[in-house]
């Protein structure tokens, strides 16, 4: 037998009773998780030609959907720069994805919803505008955000470290899935006549009186510049995860790394060129767990003399506590899009020889549970948790998913949110949460 071989039978029970609760949510599904569709495509084939004016005719519960392509503007004055969004919607990238202009979610309510897929989250050609790629801020609702990508801003001078390319502050509920996040690098020197020394790297992801989870992210530090015109000086790496008072983090699988320092400088002043720290928390009545990650430090830049600087640490800690657990992380798969009688794939990955479940819900939430077990994420009705099978050995179990037309009775777009969790030695551990849009014919 192969390890994607499965029970027909739990299969069809499976699939009917989705189906069964999809026509149950239409009937009752909460503005956050129902709407119209909004379409944004650059060649005026969808409802807007801008993510802007998507935003503007989208209300709470929409799903604005977003045709592949560059909608990044030149102008740090243009609205495709910068976009704010504090009402419930779920914002999805077509295909290979948009890139689309800096963006921050704020001031969402408690049962609000904001969730963002497979993204890239650029800025202006020409920068204007200093501050993270991407903004949390005021939230009590959930913020989710999976497959998507941002990079900090990119330092201005020799004493300015890159950008972060995330900032969360004062937010209850706030969820990366397989995102890759790294800092703004230092500013690189590029000809005469403007010789400035090289800047220090940013940090990625910057963390204040929040509580967030990362799943299976890639979150890296930014580069220090490279000055090869002018005698260099040593500059560090950006740190990737940096963590003040009163948070509560969760981070499974993914990789936290600092970022490397810069090449050429004085060998007299070694440290100077540092890689940048993997995690640092720097906060009062702070934890974060890990689970299934080990932060390591950015790499040292190599000196003048051709010796290396030193390697950030992969912990720093001066206020807070951190809980390391060696276990699997576990994951939860699915496409961002689905249309009415499409088949797909549902994934479960964990430990070899457990029980793998399914919980499907419309509504999330950001339930930390202690130690190792992870964060529960379905908020109101949810079905499940229903058992599909158990691990195989190659840690993925996988499952065949479709909804026949007719589902939506009528309505253009339902999200429905899944999250995993698996049943072994380690007892139930959870996985993180993933969300895809059903769409109706014709969208």
């Amino acid at each position: 037998m192969s390890d994607r071989s499965r029970s027909p039978l739990s299969f069809k029970f499976f699939v009917a009773a989705l189906v069964a609760f999809a026509v149950f949510a239409v009937a009752f599904a909460p503005p956050a998780s129902a709407g119209d569709v909004i379409v944004v495509a650059p060649d005026g084939s969808g409802d807007a030609l801008t993510v802007d004016f998507g935003l503007q005719l989208a209300g709470p519960g929409d799903v604005v959907l977003i045709r592949a392509g560059n909608y990044q503007p030149i102008s740090p004055f243009d609205p495709e720069g910068f976009h704010e969004v504090d009402f419930p919607v779920t914002i999805v990238g077509d295909g290979a994805g948009a890139v689309i202009g800096m963006f921050r979610v704020q001031n969402l309510a408690a049962g609000e919803e904001v969730v963002l897929r497979n993204l890239t989250f650029g800025g202006p050609i020409f920068p204007g505008a200093f501050f993270e790629k991407l903004g949390v801020r005021n939230c009590a609702g959930a913020v989710v955000l999976e497959d998507c990508k941002a990079t900090g801003i990119t330092g201005t001078g020799s004493a300015t470290a890159g950008l972060a390319a995330v900032d969360v502050r004062n937010s209850d509920a706030v969820t990366f899935t397989r995102c890759t996040l790294r800092g703004g690098a230092g500013i690189t020197p590029s000809s005469p006549p403007f010789i400035v020394d090289a800047g220090p790297g940013g940090p990625a992801v910057l963390i204040t009186d929040s509580k967030v989870a990362f799943h299976h992210c890639a979150v890296t530090g930014g580069a220090a510049g490279n000055d090869a015109i002018a005698p260099v000086v040593s500059k560090p790496g950006g740190d990737a995860l940096r963590i003040f008072e009163t948070s509560t983090i969760f981070v499974a699988g993914g990789s936290v790394t600092g970022g490397k320092g810069n090449d050429g400088g004085d060998p007299g002043f070694p440290a100077d060129a540092a890689g940048g720290d993997g995690l640092v928390l720097d906060g009062f009545f702070s934890l974060v767990r890990l689970v299934g990650v080990t932060p390591a430090g950015g790499a040292g830049g190599t000196l003048g003399d051709g010796s290396s600087a030193p390697s950030g640490e992969g912990q720093l800690v001066t206020a807070g506590a951190v809980e390391t657990y060696g276990e699997t992380a576990r994951g939860t798969t699915m496409p961002a899009l689905l249309a009415e009688g499409e088949a797909t794939t549902l994934g479960i990955s964990g430990a070899p020889g457990e029980l793998g479940k399914i919980m499907v819900g419309i509504e999330l939430v950001h339930a930390q549970l202690g130690g190792k077990k992870g964060v529960f994420n379905l908020g109101g009705t949810y079905f499940g948790p229903l058992v599909l099978g158990t691990i195989p050995p190659s840690g993925l179990l996988e499952v065949p998913v479709s909804f026949p037309r007719g589902t939506l009775l009528g309505l253009e777009g339902l999200r429905l949110d899944f999250q995993t969790l698996t049943f072994g030695a380690e007892g139930l551990m959870f996985g993180n949460p993933t969300s895809t849009v059903l769409l109706g014919p014709g969208v």
